[in-house]
């Protein structure tokens, strides 16, 4: 009988142990996945800032007359399109454009949450853009003092935007965000 009672103890021991280690092997393996997810969205948001802040500084490279085309912005305070001219590195005139799309909306804990992606153009035809996990895009031209500007007397751009990607499980997503700004000055939008 006490041999009977020493392998149910025992079995019952190592069941537990089995459960909390398996317990634990698994929240060990959502952190690192959340971890993954979480560099793969700072990947993201700064190769996109950086081809964003390249094509900003190049504003009015070698054009004469309007360098920035035109700005608009949605009720919402988002910025929806924003054109200007360039130049391509043989002189011929370049129209670069970015566009706000809606790409589909994810429930969070919060409600649901519209992402958008920001479709880039050259001279009308697609040239990439932006993953399609963006919050917000906002892009503000500022005059001299940093004060707003009209498309004719903008000095500086600010441009700002936030990429968003849920983690956890289907039922009970949590919401991150990766915020980038910068208030850049296209040396040719200079007096």
């Amino acid at each position: 009988m006490t041999f009977i009672l020493d392998n149910i103890s025992s079995t019952l021991v190592y069941g537990i142990l089995a459960l909390l280690l398996a317990g634990m092997q698994l929240r060990m393996q959502r952190a690192a996945i959340e971890q993954s997810v979480v560099y793969m969205s700072k990947t993201q948001t700064l190769s996109f800032a950086d081809l964003l802040e390249q094509d900003i500084k190049q504003i009015g490279s070698g054009v004469e007359g309007d360098m920035i085309e035109s700005i608009t912005t949605s009720e919402a305070g988002l910025t929806t399109g924003f054109t200007f001219n360039s130049t391509l590195d043989d002189g011929s005139p370049l129209v670069i454009g970015y566009a706000l799309e809606t790409a589909g909306q994810i429930s969070t804990d919060d409600g649901y949450v519209t992402l958008y992606r920001l479709m880039r153009t050259e001279n009308g035809a697609g040239a990439g853009g932006s993953p399609a996990t963006l919050r917000s895009f906002q892009v503000e031209l500022l005059d001299e003092s940093g004060g707003p500007a009209s498309e004719a007397t903008a000095r500086l751009v600010r441009v700002a935007f936030v990429n968003a990607y849920a983690i956890g499980d289907l039922d009970d997503y949590n919401l991150r965000q990766t915020y980038w700004g910068a208030t850049l000055r296209p040396i040719n939008l200079q007096d």
